[in-house]
């Protein structure tokens, strides 16, 4: 049987990390091995993280709602190892776990594709499941997953049923439909509860993408690829790679693959109420450059929804929301790529000029956009 990788992305959230990476080892499977890509933390995360895999520190407590749900002890003992991006990959040296110094925050897709290309260096390798690291995966969520794409060889990506950490029996999607002419993505079944899933037929005919909280992946599709593009930093990712699939090709939900998860961790988000800077102007500046490389000629529809948020942020008073929109308009019209959190507090966030882009440029979420 081919091998399962998974990714996790870590920055300054290991908490999270450790709650994630417990919940992998209790997976059944063996045929799985785990890489964190530790985004340039400044918490400290990768002393914490090797303290706790070598026993000194006890997982965070998890709710019990969800805990409860998994199995009562690990399946291994888990092994690992810390490296840097740059260390060469050997096959055979293949602990449960390995850590990358990543140095550096260079976004979500960066940090997943570290991992990615050291899953494509395994010949072993055949699924790389991308994981939010601030999420907990149920004992037969990895099985489910497989199942699926062993039965159906023309699935490249399926995902998983998603529901909320903190409300565990309410779904938070089932995968992303996106419409072109608002130019908006939403997740499928948000809010429904658990026992009412529709069927999986159902789902797949919305299905546009599949949300990046849980990706599995067929490696051959990321060796078409080269893994995701790495131009948003953060958001429509998911929706990129969805957009690049063969005609040959589909996406699909496992809705037997349950993975719990913590929304907006690492930026600050709650999307329940108002989403942060941060959120506004990533999901802002990256519709409109997912629009100039797929839909050149439709730009005019990504513009229309910034206006329309502007004049809801207007209704609400929301200066700063409109200060935000603002910013991610100029910044997509004069090729300014932004990397970190952005908003009045954070100023001095790294600015990198992009090369100007026709409507075949070069590449440019994964909650809701």
């Amino acid at each position: 049987m081919s091998r399962v990788h998974i990714v996790l992305v870590n920055w300054n959230g290991w908490r999270d990390t450790v709650e994630c990476l417990e919940s992998l080892f209790r997976l059944p499977e063996n045929e799985f091995r785990v890489t964190v890509c530790d985004n340039g933390s400044t918490d400290n995360s990768l002393a914490h993280l090797v303290a706790w895999l070598e026993g000194d520190e006890t997982a965070p407590d998890g709710a019990e709602q969800v805990w409860s749900k998994l199995e009562p002890k690990r399946h291994r003992a888990p092994s690992y190892r810390v490296v840097t991006s740059s260390d060469a990959v050997d096959p055979q040296d293949s602990p449960l776990v390995t850590i990358v110094d990543g140095q550096w925050n260079a976004g979500f897709a960066a940090g997943c594709n570290i991992g990615v290309r050291r899953a494509l260096a395994d010949p072993e390798c055949g699924f790389i499941w991308l994981l939010n690291n601030d999420t907990v995966v149920t004992p037969g969520a990895l099985r489910a997953l497989r199942t699926v794409m062993d039965q159906e060889p023309d699935v490249a990506v399926c995902g998983s049923t998603l529901l909320y950490y903190d409300s565990p029996d309410t779904v938070q999607g089932l995968g992303g439909q996106f419409f072109m002419d608002k130019a908006r993505g939403v997740h499928i079944g948000n809010r429904q509860r658990l026992a009412d899933l529709p069927s999986r037929a159902e789902i797949e005919k919305q299905l546009s993408y599949v949300i990046g909280a849980s990706m599995f992946v067929r490696r051959s599709l990321f060796e078409r690829t080269g893994g995701l593009s790495e131009d948003y930093f953060l958001y429509f990712e998911e929706i990129d790679l969805a957009t690049r699939l063969l005609h040959n090709e589909r996406n699909a939900w496992a809705p037997e693959s349950v993975v719990f998860h913590k929304e907006g961790r690492s930026i600050g988000s709650n999307w329940a109420l108002r989403p942060s800077d941060t959120a506004i102007y990533y999901i802002s500046v990256n519709t409109l450059r997912f629009y100039r490389k797929f839909h050149f000629r439709l730009l005019p529809l990504a513009f229309a929804r910034l206006v329309r948020e502007s004049f809801e942020a207007l209704r609400r008073r929301d200066w700063g929301a409109i200060r935000i929109a603002m910013l991610a308009t100029a910044d997509f019209v004069l090729g300014v790529r932004r990397t970190g959190a952005v908003g009045i507090g954070h100023p001095e966030n790294s600015r990198i000029r992009l090369p100007s882009h026709g409507a075949q440029g070069s590449d440019e979420s994964h909650v809701n956009t």
